[in-house]
């Protein structure tokens, strides 16, 4: 998932414009990271919250949870989804059911899955 919105942020004008030659710095990452953190649900969540760091920190490095500047929060707290162009929506379709292991749904239960440990 991180891969397919890790430049969701590109749909915001500001940052078209900036490659039609404004100087205008637009931070692309943090959308992406609001958006999985907005969708995901259950035990995807989890899962979710760790595709949400490594999105927001694929240029700048993993940024910290909290904190008054450059942290998730504060980037998230800062970050307005209405300035992304809804076109978006029609390109690019996120699906956040089974980001989690199926293995991780009930402790103790065996997965139906076939899992290959490497040593």
């Amino acid at each position: 998932m991180a891969w397919l919105l890790h430049d969701l942020g590109k749909y915001i004008p500001g940052f078209q414009a900036a490659l039609r030659g404004s100087k205008t710095s637009v931070d692309h990452s943090t959308a992406g990271a609001a958006e999985i953190l907005r969708r995901a649900a259950g035990l995807d969540k989890l899962i979710g919250q760790l595709i949400a760091y490594a999105i927001a920190g694929h240029h700048t490095g993993l940024p910290d949870r909290i904190g008054e500047t450059g942290s998730l929060d504060a980037r998230l707290a800062g970050f307005d989804p209405r300035n992304l162009d809804t076109v978006w929506q029609r390109e690019i379709t996120p699906v956040m059911l089974g980001l989690a292991p199926e293995r991780f749904a009930e402790p103790g239960k065996t997965a139906s899955r076939n899992y290959v440990v490497v040593a």
